[in-house]
């Protein structure tokens, strides 16, 4: 501390702002890397007091420190003693506290300081506005972030390709399909063609809606592309929608036809493809695509192991599933909450309260919230055996940890 300080003294002495800064800076890297930031900040602030004036590069310095480090709170309280100082935030400044709180996934916090900078007339760059869309639209406010790309137009940002497929993916995940080809319009209006990831998002999101021929259209659109070929991530979306649709012919053909084109299937190639045949009652070909899936280096994820766990509980074969998942247990499988409310179901389906509530304690013990359907499934199984107080037992411990009954719960 002593050095930067006797640096950065005489620096000022000799009226080099610039480069005192640039010390004041490197103190503050310096005192991160070991945990000592506010103890840094705490001595450019006792500088500034004796004749170095504050600038907005030095604050931003340790605002974005913090937010890299999550200290997210403190670079508030950081950029509040920069504006009480009487220096002003400049769209950096805001930038990176906005994206640090999208990425921790805080939107309220994020929409509260975007507020503030438009406010002020500033706007971010592209990169940021992609940032914001993706953590919006994660987290179901698609609304507010076409509201947020429509204000950022309208003050001078010019929206990028990136910008435009990242509001398009959002809105397909909502479902809002009409909105989405309108920003495609837009997009292409505005001079930008599509990509590969631009038509992989349509795509997707016609799959979810059920409207598998209209995505193979689109699909075909890129196969006959000179520019753009479909990815691992584009076959899989249409193998997924024609998964749920139950054309299993269709997703099979399209599975072989990229292999055909060098095309590696993923995890969740795999997992649909499996998930799909699960579905159709043919356990065979989901057991050969787990096999052909470790052959391929890839290990089955919890996904996978519930499509069949989950398809051998819905045909009632809830021993094999039970023995399908200590399999995986022993070659290091981590099941979820899923994988026990399945089992939980099915058990409970077939009065087997014992080990239905095994499971329950087994989800407990490993970290796991059930959640109101978990306990529902519960409380009607004892319902139906006349076990009233064991229902009325797990009524009153599914209120007491914050879970709102519904309808099915009241009247099992």
């Amino acid at each position: 501390m002593r050095l930067y300080i006797v640096c950065a003294t005489s620096l000022i002495g000799n009226e080099n702002f610039g480069r005192a800064h640039q010390v004041l800076q490197s103190m503050v890297r310096s005192f991160a890397e070991i945990g000592r930031l506010k103890e840094a900040f705490g001595m450019v602030i006792e500088i500034s007091n004796h004749g170095l004036p504050l600038v907005t590069q030095t604050v931003n310095c340790v605002i974005g420190i913090a937010c890299e480090m999550g200290l997210v709170e403190y670079a508030e309280e950081v950029f509040e003693e920069m504006c009480n100082r009487g220096v002003c935030p400049d769209s950096c400044s805001y930038r990176m506290i906005i994206v640090a709180y999208c990425r921790m996934g805080r939107v309220t916090e994020a929409d509260r300081w975007l507020s503030a900078m438009l406010e002020r007339g500033l706007i971010v760059d592209n990169v940021t506005l992609t940032i914001i869309i993706s953590a919006f639209c994660g987290k179901g406010f698609v609304s507010r972030a076409c509201w947020y790309f429509d204000r950022m137009i309208e003050m001078g940002l010019t929206p990028n390709l990136i910008n435009f497929t990242s509001l398009i993916n959002g809105l397909c995940k909502r479902g809002s399909i009409k909105q989405a080809f309108e920003m495609l319009e837009e997009m292409v209006r505005k001079g930008w063609n599509p990509n590969v990831y631009t038509h992989t998002a349509l795509i997707d999101g016609l799959c979810k809606k059920g409207w598998t021929e209209k995505a193979f259209r689109l699909f075909l659109k890129l196969v006959r592309s000179d520019n753009y070929k479909p990815n691992v991530h584009t076959y899989t979306a249409m193998i997924s929608g024609y998964c749920k649709v139950e054309k299993m012919n269709r997703a099979e053909m399209l599975f072989g036809r990229m292999k055909e084109q060098g095309v590696c299937p993923n995890t969740n190639t795999y997992t649909s493809l499996i998930d799909g045949h699960c579905k159709a009652g043919n356990f065979e070909r989901a057991y050969e695509l787990m096999d052909l899936m470790g052959k391929e280096g890839y290990t089955p994820n919890i996904y996978a192991y519930n499509a069949i766990i989950d398809g051998h509980c819905k045909r009632g074969r809830v021993q094999e599933a039970c023995q399908f998942l200590k399999k995986g247990l022993k070659r290091g499988l981590q099941p979820d909450k899923i994988t026990y409310t399945i089992l939980l179901s099915e058990h409970c389906k077939q009065a087997d309260t014992g080990q239905a509530l095994g499971f329950f304690c087994k989800m407990v013990k490993n970290g796991m919230q059930p959640d109101i359907h978990a306990y529902t499934t519960l409380i009607a199984a004892f319902c139906r055996q006349k076990k009233m107080k064991e229902s009325e037992k797990f009524f009153e411990e599914a209120i007491k940890v914050g879970l709102f009954p519904t309808k099915e719960t009241i009247h099992p």
